[in-house]
């Protein structure tokens, strides 16, 4: 006779939205870390990966990633655990409500479906908070904009101060020879200016149009403050 205890564990963890928040990050790790309780052949356990549509009472209606929804009922003795978007283990898991989950959370449910596979019977529930994964999603967002600022002031300052013997990223030098004149013909694109010079060797053409972008970039700075009397 098979018998169980029908204590459920609810452990919220959390989930890294990958491809437009289809899957959990580190999943299989979690997945392994839940305890999964034997079952007979006929009954096998089952996993669901989706968001929560709604919740009543003890009853989860959740929206899988793949196929129709389905009811999750969470009965018994229940012990809800949260962690940060990103984990991918239950170390630092700390002990919340099953109230405090909400419609939007994205939730792996490992227990025994019904006959007609519409309900499951929950064992254990994987589980981010929506509220986590907009706050990560946010942060995410400040270091891109940061990355981005950081990068267009390194470009400001390789145009306004430039090594020497070295042209800023993006630069593009095309050059031409005529036989007739036997004479070099060149032009240097920098930033949307183009310089443009000729000469009789590659390498005079090459000085003079890194003459005219330095004396260009030059002219361009402020004159240095002088004593005031």
């Amino acid at each position: 006779m098979y018998s169980m205890k029908r204590a459920s564990v609810v452990i919220v963890c959390a989930l890294a939205l990958a491809g437009g928040g289809s899957g959990f990050g580190g999943g299989s790790a979690l997945a392994a870390a839940i305890p999964q309780p034997q079952q007979p052949a006929q009954n096998a356990a089952k996993q669901v990966i989706g968001a929560i549509k709604a919740i009543n009472g003890s009853t989860i209606t959740l929206k899988p990633d793949t196929g129709a929804d389905v009811s999750v009922m969470v009965q018994g003795a229940v012990r809800v655990l949260r962690v940060a978007p990103g984990q991918t283990d239950l170390k630092t898991a700390t002990p919340i409500q099953l109230s405090d989950l909400q419609v939007g959370d994205r939730i792996l449910v490992r227990g025994t479906p019904s006959a007609d596979g519409q309900s499951l019977s929950a064992s254990a529930i994987v589980a981010m908070k929506r509220s986590d994964v907009e706050a990560k999603q946010q942060q995410e967002q400040e270091a891109i904009k940061v990355r981005k600022a950081e990068k267009a002031q390194k470009q400001q300052q390789q145009i306004a101060h430039p090594k020497h013997g070295r042209l800023p990223d993006g630069a593009k030098f095309e050059v031409t020879y005529s036989a007739a004149r036997e004479q070099w013909s060149g032009a240097l694109s920098i930033n949307g200016v183009v310089f443009t010079a000729s000469a009789r060797a590659v390498v005079t053409l090459l000085g003079k149009l890194d003459r005219q972008y330095r004396q260009s970039v030059q002219a361009q700075q402020p004159e240095p403050m002088g004593e005031q009397p």
